[in-house]
């Protein structure tokens, strides 16, 4: 939808960021879904995952777990999934996997399931020849993004995903990970949690609307306490968010990543 068609003028400043709809200039656009359904979710081409959750775009999504469990790895595994099944694209931005090579190189260690690393032995090392085979398998679904700190607040990521989105033209899903590598805004800086988590939450919400996008930022739970009787880490939660319960509230949904032997 071309929201310019319905931008509110400001008589004395120009163009005002809000916009006026009638009911007349939304009526194809109902129509459409009356005839031909809503949005659904899409496979993730795993029956159990989807019995709890699928790819649907204008969704944002947080990914949360504990340290070292494997969230982020598991939410690539799905990306990759997705853009070899269907051919979708992907932009990441994720300090941790500075360099990009690293990202890349990772994506090829988990489509083939062998190490890029000379380290673990020449036998168990990937061949060029399938290393070559994968890289161009990927090569053009997968963008990588890095803003240098403290200039890579969520807002200033948006932004550059927004420009991107423009040029190609066929972007998919849009990732941050994690949260705690981004700059708070320095208005921000002192900001309670919950009132930064409502602003974050209110602006990814938007670009995935705005953007037609399937949309992910990754969490950490807080620090846990392991269970005396167990020995195990207790089930991750939504109102344990690292920052609050106020994410869940400003997100579509929040998936939860749980190895629950790790602790052992």
């Amino acid at each position: 939808m071309d929201l310019e068609k319905y931008r509110v003028e400001d008589d004395e400043k120009g163009k005002k960021n809000a916009y006026i709809f009638k009911a007349d200039d939304v009526y194809e656009t109902m129509l459409h879904g009356l005839k031909n359904g809503k949005i659904k979710g899409t496979t993730t081409y795993n029956e159990k995952i989807n019995s709890c959750w699928t790819w649907r775009t204008q969704e944002a999504n947080i990914w949360t777990g504990y340290a070292n469990e494997g969230k982020s790895l598991w939410l690539k595994q799905l990306c990759l999934i997705k853009a070899l099944k269907e051919n979708k694209k992907f932009i990441f931005c994720s300090p941790e996997d500075y360099p990009a090579d690293e990202f890349y190189d990772d994506l090829i260690h988990t489509l083939t399931g062998k190490t890029t690393d000379r380290d673990y032995g020449y036998e168990r090392v990937i061949s060029e020849e399938l290393y070559k085979k994968a890289f161009d398998l990927i090569k053009d679904k997968f963008i990588f993004l890095y803003i240098e700190p403290p200039h890579n607040s969520i807002r200033s990521v948006l932004e550059e995903f927004k420009r991107i989105i423009k040029r190609e033209n066929d972007i998919y899903g849009c990732i941050i990970d994690p949260l705690l590598k981004f700059s708070r805004p320095k208005e921000m800086a002192e900001t309670r949690d919950d009132i930064y988590a409502a602003y974050i939450g209110s602006i990814c919400v938007d670009f995935a609307r705005q953007t037609n996008t399937s949309f992910h930022l990754v969490m950490h739970q807080v620090t846990p306490i392991i269970d005396k009787d167990n020995k195990k880490y207790p089930e991750p939660s939504m109102y344990r968010v690292k920052g609050g319960g106020s994410w869940a509230d400003g997100f579509d949904n929040v998936l939860a990543v749980w190895r629950p032997n790790y602790a052992l």
